[in-house]
């Protein structure tokens, strides 16, 4: 029974001085343990600088990226924009253009919806507009020129006469009538 307390003894002290071997220490990290640190202060701080410097890197090659990446694609939207500037859909003559009925009327719902819709300053910035000068160059006698609220298009004569008096005002004006009819009126003053 002795001896069996003896190993029983043993034992016990074998586990506590196992438990404060320096390899436990050193394997789980201790960070109380003065033992196996760096206690050089110029260690310290060249290791400190050290990270700060590649971590400082690291966000400047982030930030070279991605002004790389931003440039490239302000490039290319450049370079879009040169082709896009240069196709036949961005001819500001064509695209004032309604020549078909489709066109013409979803036109005339987005000049009813216009807030400027039978407002006198519309017809005074329509005139001003850059619409209205690529509609004067289209040949009155084939086409008329619509404007309404701030929608400023163009459409051939056969299409206005689809839509009859749909959403303008009839005003029957014969210049050569006044002529016969009333000496007094314009074509004689």
């Amino acid at each position: 029974m002795k001896e069996l307390r003896l190993w029983i003894a043993a034992v016990v002290a074998a586990a506590g001085l196992a438990s404060c071997s320096s390899a436990y220490y050193a394997a789980s990290g201790y960070a109380g343990d003065d033992l196996y640190v760096q206690h050089d202060r110029a260690q310290i701080a060249r290791k400190q600088q050290a990270e700060a410097e590649a971590k400082k890197a690291e966000a400047e090659a982030r930030r070279a990226e991605w002004e790389a990446r931003i440039a490239e694609a302000q490039a290319a939207a450049a370079e879009n924009d040169y082709y896009e500037y240069r196709s036949a859909d961005s001819n500001p003559y064509q695209s004032i253009l309604a020549d078909d009925y489709e066109s013409a009327y979803a036109r005339r719902l987005r000049g009813f919806e216009s807030p400027t819709y039978r407002m006198p300053s519309s017809y005074i910035n329509a005139r001003y507009s850059s619409a209205f000068t690529y509609a004067s160059a289209y040949d009155p006698a084939f086409y008329n020129v619509i404007v309404m609220g701030d929608e400023v298009w163009v459409e051939p004569k056969y299409i206005t006469s689809m839509f009859g008096s749909w959403g303008t005002s009839v005003v029957l004006l014969d210049p050569w009538y006044y002529g016969w009819s009333w000496p007094w009126g314009p074509s004689f003053s």
